[in-house]
C-alpha cells in the first residue's frame, strides 16, 4: 500500500531495509500516469502490478488523493537519510515534478489552489479518512500538499545551488506552501470544538464530525502554526483515540514531535505491546521503530551535507536511551542519551561526519551552554523547534571510530 510505504520508510532504514524502501519507493513514483490524472497504484502486489481488488482499469480504480505528496515527502526523508542520489533520478524527479504541478491542476477543478474530489473519480478519496461521510476535501489532504510542496522545495535546494532555477523553484513552492498553511489556520480552524475541521462535505459545508486522520496527520505534516491552535489540537487528539489501529501508531511520532514527552513514551509502550492488536502490524512496528528514532532519540539526518542531528526527549522516569550501529548518511553510528542533558555519539564506522547536538532548553536556561568533552562548544546557536520549543545546539566533527561527549550546562 502506498499509505504504508511513505510511513514505514524510517522504521525500515533503522534495521537496514532502505533498499527495500527505495525499489517501493520507486514503484510507487513510476505508477503515476497522465490517463489516471496523475494518481499512482494505491497497492502493488510483490510482482508489481496493481492489485486487482484496488485496479480495474485506468478509468475504475481507487486512490486516496494525499498519497502522492506522502510519497514525495517519504522520498525526500530518505534522501537526508540515505543520501542516496537515486532519489533524484529521472523516474523520482519526474513524479515529484508532475506531482506538484499537473497531478494538483487535475485534482483542482476550480483553481482553488486545494485539491478536492470529483464525481466523475468516484472511487477516489480526498483523505486518508475512506469511511462516511466522504469529504470533498479532507484536511489531511490540505496538510500533504503543503507537506508536499516543502518537501520539493526542499529537494530543488539539494539539486541546486544559489542563483540556479532550482533555487528559484524552491522559493516558489516554500511560497505555495505557506499560503497553504495560512490558509488552513484561518478558514479551517473550528472555535467552537477547539480543533480544526476535520473535511468539507460534497454540498461544500464543513463536517462536525471527528475523524482521526484528518486530526493526526495535519499535526504530523506540521501545517499548524505554533501556538494554541497546535496546542488545543494535541489536547484533543490525545482526548479522542480513533478507531484504526494504524493511525493511533502515529501518536508516539506527533507527540515527540511537539514535545509531549511523557504521553508519547506511554503510547510508545503502548503500541511496542505485543500485545497491542493493530489490523495491519506491520505498519504499527514500523511507526514504534521510526518513533524511538526520530521522537525518543531526536535523530535529524542530513546526509547530503554528511550531518546527523540529535535531540533527546527522554520522558520522566527513563534515566537513560541507546541505540547501536545505527545505519544513516552511509555510516553506523551510536547513539546513548543519559537524560536531556547528555549524549553520547559514536561514528562506528564510514567517513567523517558533521554531528549537530541539541538539548532542549529548561526554563531556567538563559545562560544555557554546552561542553564537548569537557571543553566548551564554541559558536553556539538558539533554535526555535516546531511550536516553539527553544534549543541549544552546536555543531562538531566526529572522526571514523571517534566517540564524544556532549552535555548541556544551564
Amino acid at each position: 500500500c502506498s499509505r504504508d510505504t511513505a510511513h514505514e520508510h524510517i522504521g525500515a532504514s533503522m534495521l537496514g531495509l532502505y533498499p527495500h524502501s527505495l525499489n517501493m519507493l520507486r514503484r510507487f513514483a513510476a505508477s503515476i500516469a497522465r490517463s489516471r490524472d496523475w494518481c499512482g497504484y494505491w497497492i502493488i502486489t510483490k510482482d508489481g502490478f496493481p492489485a486487482p481488488s484496488e485496479f480495474t482499469s485506468d478509468d475504475n480504480f481507487s486512490y486516496a488523493l494525499p498519497a502522492n505528496f506522502d510519497l514525495l515527502r517519504a522520498c525526500h526523508r530518505q534522501l537526508l537519510w540515505t543520501g542516496d542520489r537515486q532519489y533524484l533520478d529521472p523516474v523520482f524527479t519526474s513524479f515529484y515534478d508532475h506531482t506538484v504541478s499537473q497531478y494538483v491542476q487535475a485534482w483542482d477543478p476550480d483553481h482553488s489552489g486545494i485539491m478536492q474530489g470529483r464525481q466523475d473519480r468516484p472511487r477516489i478519496s480526498a483523505s486518508y479518512h475512506q469511511q462516511a461521510p466522504h469529504f470533498r476535501t479532507g484536511a489531511d489532504l490540505v496538510a500533504a500538499q503543503y507537506s508536499g510542496y516543502m518537501a520539493y522545495a526542499a529537494i530543488q535546494e539539494i539539486k541546486g545551488g544559489r542563483g540556479s532555477l532550482s533555487e528559484r523553484i524552491a522559493r516558489e513552492y516554500r511560497s505555495l506552501a505557506a499560503g497553504l498553511r495560512s490558509r488552513f489556520n484561518t478558514e479551517w480552524w473550528n472555535p467552537k470544538q477547539g480543533r480544526f475541521w476535520s473535511g468539507i462535505l460534497p454540498d461544500r459545508s464543513w463536517s462536525d464530525f471527528y475523524a482521526g486522520p484528518c486530526n493526526v496527520y495535519p499535526l504530523k505534516f506540521g501545517i499548524p502554526e505554533d501556538g494554541p491552535k497546535t496546542e488545543a489540537s494535541l489536547d484533543f487528539m490525545e482526548q479522542n483515540r480513533p478507531p484504526f489501529d494504524s493511525t493511533y501508531s502515529y501518536y508516539p511520532e506527533v507527540l515527540f514531535r511537539y514535545g509531549r514527552n511523557d504521553s508519547a513514551y506511554r503510547r510508545l509502550l503502548e503500541i511496542a505491546d505485543p500485545g497491542f492488536s493493530g489490523y495491519r502490524m506491520a505498519e504499527t512496528a514500523f511507526a514504534a521503530i521510526g518513533s524511538i528514532a526520530t521522537g525518543l532519540m531526536g535523530i535529524d539526518p542530513a546526509a547530503p551535507q554528511s550531518t546527523v542531528g540529535t535531540l533527546p526527549r527522554l520522558p520522566k522516569g527513563v534515566e537513560w536511551v541507546r541505540l547501536e550501529n545505527i545505519p544513516v548518511a552511509g555510516n553506523r553510528i551510536t547513539i546513548e542519551h543519559r537524560g536531556n542533558s547528555e549524549t553520547r555519539f559514536t561514528n562506528q564506522a564510514g567517513t567523517p561526519l558533521t554531528w549537530k547536538v541539541a538539548f532542549p532548553i529548561p526554563p531556567s536556561g538563559s545562560s544555557a551552554g554546552i561542553f564537548i568533552d569537557r571543553l566548551a562548544a564554541p559558536r553556539l546557536t538558539f533554535e526555535q523547534r516546531v511550536n516553539r520549543q527553544p534549543v541549544i545546539c552546536a555543531s562538531v566533527p566526529v572522526k571514523a571510530g571517534q566517540t564524544l561527549i556532549a552535555r548541556l550546562v544551564a
